[in-house]
C-alpha cells in the first residue's frame, strides 16, 4: 500500500513501478463541465494514493492541462489499433507528444473492438494465415 494511503497497489509489469489497484477513470473527468472541478478531482485522488489514471479521447486536453500544473506523467495507456487512423488518431496527435516528453506508452485495445469484425471491416487471420 502506498504510504499513508489504504489503496492496494500493485507492480505495473515488469517495471517495479507500484501502481494503484483502483485508477480514476478519465471519461467521466474529461466530461466535466468545470475545469477546475476536474483538475481538483485528478489533484484530490492523486493526493489519496491513486496513481493509475485511465483517460479517454481527452488525452491530448488532458496532458496539455496536466503540464500546465507541472504534472507530468509517467505513463499513458490509450488505445492503438487498426482503426486509429480512421478517428482522431492517437498515434498521430497523441504519440508524439509523449514521445517528446519521454513518457512511457502502453498501448490497449490493439485488436480494437468486437464490432471491427462484425461489421466486416477487418477479418481474424485464418489457422493457415498463422506463421
Amino acid at each position: 500500500m502506498a504510504e499513508g494511503s489504504d489503496i492496494p497497489r500493485r507492480q505495473l509489469g515488469r517495471t517495479g513501478e507500484m501502481v494503484s489497484a483502483s485508477g480514476l477513470g478519465g471519461f467521466h473527468v474529461g466530461k466535466m463541465q468545470d475545469e477546475q472541478e476536474s483538475i481538483r478531482l485528478v489533484c484530490r485522488a492523486l493526493d489519496n494514493g491513486i496513481n493509475f489514471l485511465d483517460n479517454s479521447w481527452d488525452y491530448h486536453k488532458m496532458l496539455d492541462v496536466a503540464f500546465a500544473h507541472g504534472f507530468v506523467f509517467d505513463t499513458v495507456q490509450m488505445p492503438l489499433n487498426l482503426m486509429d487512423a480512421h478517428y482522431d488518431s492517437f498515434e498521430k496527435k497523441v504519440l508524439p507528444v509523449l514521445n517528446e516528453h519521454n513518457i512511457g506508452v502502453r498501448a490497449m485495445k490493439p485488436l480494437g473492438d468486437h464490432t471491427i469484425i462484425q461489421n466486416g471491416l477487418a477479418e481474424p487471420a485464418g489457422q493457415d494465415d498463422r506463421q
